[in-house]
């Protein structure tokens, strides 16, 4: 396991994301970059591991499996991330 690797204890959910009267605009979007600046973290890491794994004299196929696998379900955090953000913009 990567030691860059943090993974959301929950999938986020675009409802987690909607703005009530008493919500500022800018929390909800400083919450969404922060999720998104996770993911994207996620994935450069994984993808730098998986590639050092697999580099190496005698490649770790099992290490670099892990961290691929880790990498797709950074992917999904990030696309739903996006379309929590999506949600966001068209309640404006």
């Amino acid at each position: 396991m990567s030691r860059f690797q943090a993974q959301p204890e929950q999938p986020m959910q675009a409802s987690s994301f909607a703005l009530s009267h008493s919500d500022a605009p800018a929390q909800a979007y400083t919450a969404l970059v922060h999720e998104l600046y996770d993911g994207l973290t996620s994935i450069a890491c994984n993808l730098e591991a998986a590639a050092r794994w697999l580099s190496r004299e005698q490649p770790d196929i099992a290490e670099a499996q892990v961290a691929l696998a880790d990498l797709v379900a950074a992917a999904a955090e990030v696309i739903q991330t996006c379309a929590a953000l999506s949600t966001c913009l068209n309640l404006l």
